[in-house]
C-alpha cells in the first residue's frame, strides 16, 4: 500500500485520477432532506445509506468516487468514523471524483480522530499484512497428492 495523503480538495494535485494510490476512509453517504442546512437538522429514520470511500479529506471538504444520481449542488450527509454525521454539498465531478464541501468546516483537531477511527495512519505507508506460509513439505505434497487423486478419479472413471 502507499502512503496516506490528506489534501485540500481545491488543490490542483488533488484532482489527479490515481485514487487507488491514496488511503480511503470508509463512510456512509445519505441523501439530505430539502430545506436543512446542518447535520443536526436531519433525521435519518432508518434510511439506508450508501457505503463510499472518502479521499482527499480536509477541514473544508472531501472527494468520493462519483456516485450516479449525485449532481452538482446536491445536498448530502456523510457519516464519517469518529466524526459522526456531517452535512455537505456536491460541487461537481472531476476525473471520476465528486468534489464535496462541508456545510460547516471540520475542526482541525477532528482530522486525526477520523483517521484513527478509520484505521488509517497519516504520514507513512501502511504495513504489509503478515502472511504465514505453510510448511515446505505441505506446499510440495499437497499439489502432488491432489494430482494423484485426480488421476485416480480419471482412471476409475475410464474402467
Amino acid at each position: 500500500m502507499r502512503a496516506m495523503t490528506v489534501r485540500n480538495p481545491g488543490s490542483a494535485d488533488a484532482l489527479g485520477s490515481e485514487v487507488e494510490g491514496r488511503v480511503a476512509i470508509p463512510a456512509v453517504l445519505f441523501e439530505a432532506k430539502a430545506g436543512s442546512r446542518s447535520a443536526g437538522d436531519h433525521a435519518i429514520d432508518g434510511e439506508a445509506g450508501f457505503p463510499v470511500l472518502v479521499h482527499d479529506l480536509s477541514c473544508d471538504g472531501f472527494s468520493i468516487k462519483a456516485v450516479q444520481g449525485l449532481g452538482m449542488g446536491a445536498d448530502i450527509l456523510i457519516d464519517l468514523p469518529g466524526a459522526g454525521l456531517r452535512a455537505a454539498r456536491v460541487g461537481g465531478d472531476v476525473h471520476g471524483l465528486s468534489r464535496c464541501r462541508f456545510s460547516e468546516p471540520l475542526p482541525p483537531a477532528l482530522l486525526p480522530r477520523i483517521l484513527a477511527a478509520s484505521g488509517g495512519r497519516g504520514g507513512g505507508p501502511l504495513p504489509e499484512p503478515h502472511v504465514r506460509k505453510w510448511p515446505r513439505a505441505v506446499r510440495i505434497l499437497l499439489p502432488l497428492g491432489l494430482a494423484l487423486m485426480l488421476w485416480a478419479a480419471v482412471l476409475s472413471y475410464l474402467r
